[in-house]
């Protein structure tokens, strides 16, 4: 029988982050993703895009289709072409939390006060990095930038089944989610440099 739930376990070796776009004036150029209580997360589009790429890779396009939805385009041209025949995915993935022991450890002190705030910030840091002139050995006027990361941490998220959702699961889909992600060397920003660096599983819930 299938399962109806999974739940994903992302362990952070290293430094990470999931950003926003967005930076704060002069200090940050580009600051971390957080839930409504302050802490760090990975949003679920990002953890399901990363999830059907492992798959795809692994198990091939129609399980990945059908787990995660059809893409939406025909790619084996030299230009993607947009599909008018399209279809839900079976699963929905929700975004990846700090785990629980740490997030009530988090929220002990009052929300909103000074207490609160400061022990938030004790899982964010910053890292700043600048382009280096090859000929000259000296760096790029302008080139600094310097954005927001989180410490080492293990998120969960929540996988469930869409039951509008056309298809029919194989029964081992959690076993082969997770040996997918064996492909997954990390999630978020500047992975090519080095963040982002995890280990990812998936058990059935």
């Amino acid at each position: 029988m299938s399962s109806e739930r999974a739940v994903v376990i992302i362990e952070f070796t290293g430094y990470w982050r999931c950003s926003t776009g967005r930076g704060t004036a002069a200090a940050l150029d580009s600051v971390v993703a957080r839930d409504a209580a302050g802490l760090p997360v990975v949003p679920g589009r990002t953890l399901k895009g990363i999830l059907r790429d492992a798959v795809n890779r692994l198990h091939g396009t129609v399980l990945g289709d059908l787990l995660f939805g059809s893409s939406g385009f025909d790619r084996s041209g030299n230009e993607p072409v947009p599909l008018s025949d399209t279809f839900a995915g079976r699963l929905q993935v929700s975004s990846a939390y700090v785990d629980e022991d740490v997030r009530a450890w988090m929220l002990t002190q009052p929300a909103g006060s000074a207490e609160s705030a400061a022990m938030r910030e004790t899982l964010f840091t910053s890292l700043a990095q600048t382009a280096i002139n090859e000929k000259t050995g000296t760096v790029e006027d302008y080139s600094l930038r310097v954005a927001e990361v989180a410490l080492p941490l293990t998120l969960t998220a929540d996988i469930s089944l869409l039951t509008t959702a056309a298809g029919d699961l194989p029964d081992d889909w959690v076993s082969k989610l997770d040996e997918a992600c064996c492909l997954i060397e990390g999630i978020g920003g500047n992975r090519t440099r080095g963040l982002g660096r995890c280990s990812v599983t998936v058990k059935a819930a």
